[in-house]
């Protein structure tokens, strides 16, 4: 079996070859084994049983974080042999969230107590001129 370390190594391998690669998500240690098998030369996973699809095949794993259902720290990922964490939509689906919470809020109630957590514009353009 591999080492972290050699995983590691690969996956950052992968990222500056001339051809793109494909990353598929196993759901289940057999299916990870499966696309192992299969030749794809890393995979992805959703899975709340991150720590044995790390462990049981000999592929770099991505993990998708993000996800309602998985709350996971980048410390205890990294303890789980980890080495890359993507996070997809997660940051439009949070931004949307706090938007589908304060239009009912303002409609149903007439308040506006959502802009508490609001970033300003000073912040926004601060940001934005670095």
């Amino acid at each position: 079996m591999k080492s972290q370390h050699e995983k590691a190594t690969e996956f950052r391998a992968l990222h500056h070859r001339d051809i793109a690669f494909t990353i598929p998500n196993p759901w289940d240690v057999g299916s990870a084994r499966l696309l192992a098998g299969l030749g794809f030369e890393a995979l992805a996973t959703t899975s709340d049983d991150i720590a044995t699809l790390v462990r049981e095949v000999d592929r770099p794993v991505n993990v998708v974080m993000g996800l309602q259902s998985v709350q996971l720290t980048l410390a205890q990922l990294s303890q789980m042999g980890v080495k890359r964490i993507s996070v997809g939509s997660a940051l439009l689906r949070a931004a949307l969230g706090a938007f589908l919470r304060a239009a009912p809020e303002m409609k149903e109630h007439g308040t506006f107590t959502f802009a508490a957590d609001a970033v300003s514009y000073g912040e926004i353009s601060g940001l934005l001129s670095e």
